[in-house]
């Protein structure tokens, strides 16, 4: 309905954009009108969900979603497959937002791979690089945990 606004449509089917979305999107401050960036926001709040589904794996929308679409995985690693639903393909938009900002817990090690999760803190890539990481591509941090230590 913003867009309809801005950017009116003439009879003959041409539109005149008198101005850029992105420009629009910028604070009053530095000449825009302050309008919200919508596709930022919307994977914000699809993120959100993707939260939930992490942190109360036993919700009744969590254990549906994994009967159908992360059986056998974890939602992280969550693909959209060509027949899935509206609902899924949204989360799994919103994924690389929710990895970015997640660390794993090393607790026993015994559900993070040591070689696919991020799990290494900042300044580093998350992921262990090494001669290992070919040969020891299903290993878990459990492999690596001596007496727990």
């Amino acid at each position: 309905m913003i867009v309809k606004f801005w950017w009116k449509e003439e009879d003959n089917g041409r539109r005149i954009h008198w101005i850029a979305w992105h420009d629009l999107c910028k604070p009053k401050k530095e000449g825009g009108l302050g309008f919200r960036a919508l596709s930022p926001f919307n994977q914000a709040m699809v993120a959100k969900q993707a939260w939930r589904l992490i942190r109360f794996p036993n919700s009744l929308v969590t254990k549906v979603l994994k009967g159908k679409y992360f059986r056998n995985s974890h939602v992280l690693d969550g693909i959209a497959g060509p027949s899935c639903s509206y609902v899924w393909r949204s989360i799994v938009w919103s994924l690389e937002l929710v990895r970015k900002g997640t660390r794993w817990r090393i607790g026993n090690g015994q559900s993070i791979h040591a070689f696919h999760d991020p799990w290494l803190p900042h300044p580093f890539s998350f992921k262990p690089i090494g001669w290992l990481s070919s040969v020891a591509q299903d290993w878990y941090l459990a492999h690596f945990i001596v007496n727990s230590q």
